[in-house]
Order: C-alpha cells, then sequence, then structure tokens
C-alpha cells in the first residue's frame, strides 16, 4: 500500500474522514461539477466517499438527487453509487418524484430500479403524482392490484388520500374495484372513513372520492372484518352527513 492509500485511510478510521467529505460536499454545494468528478476519479477517495453520507446526512448521489442534476447523477452511478431501495434508494426516489421532468426517476428505472416495487409506488401515490404513475403504467407492465401492504393495493392508497383523479386513473386502467385487504376493507370502505370536523377541503375530495367510486360500481354490500358494509363504517366514524347521503342516491 502506498503512502496517499495510508493517509487516506487513516481519516477514515481517526478522523471520519471529515476533511475528503467536506471537500466533495463543498465542491458540489459551489457547483464545482469538475472538482466533484476529480475528487471521484480517484478510486481510494471513491471507495470512501461514493456511498458515505456526508456532513448534510446525506449522500452526494441524494445530493444530486434533490437538485435534479442528471449530469453528476449519471456520473455517480457509473462510478458505483449505489440506489437500491433496499438500502439507498427510498430517498432518491423521493426526490426524483419532486424533480419538475421524469428524467431524473427514468434514469433510475433504465438501469434497474424496480417499476413495481411496493415502497416506489406508495411514494407515487402519496406524493399525488398523476403523471409519473401515468408514465410507469405506460412503460412498464405494472400490477395494479399488488399487495403493497397488508393486503391493501394502491387502489387502497388513493382512496385513503381521497385523490378522486388517481381513483380514476387506476380504475380506468383495470385496478380491480372490489379487492378487499386484511382487514376486509375495500377501497370504498377507506374512502369512507374519517372523522368530523374535516374541513370543507377535505370534504370535498371525500365526497369526490366516494362519488367516483360509486361511478363505478363498487359493491357497497361487502362487509370488513368487522361485519360493517362502507355505509355503516361511515357512520360509526362519525362522517359527515354529506357522505353517508351518497349512500341514498
Amino acid at each position: 500500500m502506498n503512502n496517499k492509500a495510508v493517509v487516506i485511510l487513516f481519516l477514515v478510521s481517526v478522523m471520519g474522514c471529515s476533511t475528503v467529505k467536506n471537500e466533495l460536499e463543498s465542491a458540489y454545494l459551489n457547483g464545482d461539477k469538475e472538482k466533484v468528478k476529480k475528487i471521484l476519479s480517484n478510486k481510494w477517495k471513491r471507495s470512501i466517499l461514493i456511498n458515505s453520507k456526508l456532513t448534510s446526512g446525506m449522500t452526494i448521489l441524494e445530493l444530486a438527487a434533490k437538485n435534479c442534476d442528471i449530469e453528476i447523477i449519471e456520473f455517480l452511478v457509473q462510478k458505483g453509487a449505489k440506489f437500491d431501495l433496499e438500502e439507498k434508494g427510498l430517498l432518491i426516489v423521493d426526490f426524483a418524484l419532486n424533480c419538475p421532468t421524469s428524467e431524473t426517476l427514468m434514469f433510475f428505472l433504465d438501469r434497474g430500479l424496480d417499476p413495481n416495487d411496493p415502497r416506489l409506488l406508495v411514494s407515487v401515490i402519496v406524493e399525488e403524482n398523476l403523471e409519473t404513475l401515468s408514465l410507469l403504467v405506460d412503460r412498464y407492465d405494472l400490477a395494479l392490484d399488488t399487495n403493497i401492504e397488508h393486503g391493501s393495493t394502491l387502489l387502497h392508497f388513493a382512496a385513503a388520500l381521497n385523490n378522486a383523479q388517481i381513483l380514476e386513473y387506476l380504475i380506468s386502467n383495470g385496478a380491480e374495484i372490489n379487492l378487499r385487504n386484511n382487514n376486509g376493507d375495500t377501497a370504498l370502505h377507506i374512502a369512507c372513513f374519517g372523522v368530523a370536523g374535516k374541513n370543507d377541503l377535505e370534504l370535498k375530495k371525500q365526497i369526490r372520492a366516494i362519488q367516483v367510486l360509486l361511478n363505478h360500481n363498487a359493491r357497497i354490500s361487502i362487509r370488513n372484518n368487522e361485519g360493517l358494509t362502507p355505509e355503516e363504517l361511515a357512520r360509526a366514524s362519525n362522517c359527515n352527513q354529506k357522505v353517508i347521503s351518497l349512500f341514498a342516491e
């Protein structure tokens, strides 16, 4: 091992590599991409820094994803930066979903990120990103009825958010409207759950979501594991009367 390698390893073991970490992070935050590339072109520094948390608490790849910096993202992945969801990728995906275009997310998908990974799909739904959802459905063979968690599908998650637009999209693209999760709840059950005191905007969203499900013939007679139909669940959870009245129409 040469002297340069010994010095770098000393920084890692004794000083926590703070000097080279600060050098890399400062270069990136100051917009000096050439310096970033120069630092990480050194194989010893790269082995230390490429997947390490910097002083910001993020890796250099996470910083680049946060800034939708596709040039540096491509360079980092080429140099070995990890973005798999099991270890590094969920925060990166969240950043990518907030980029103004889909280019960053598509970069990761084209390089092995699983478009059917439940964590990615939930992030898309939680961000209420219909444009990205549509892109994923059009480009990849998404399994819309995948068990995301405890038997809940994307439709259940969209219903929990009372997002009528995403509900409409999922149903129109083949999502099964009456699937039940482990609690026996359908998407309609989920949409009907609510407590008194919703503000006007939240109430309007809930009503619109329920209307979408009813318009697509969601079954109102299905009982969950507690023996409740969607209407009975709405009453039991003190839903607004306007919600309950939808079942009388």
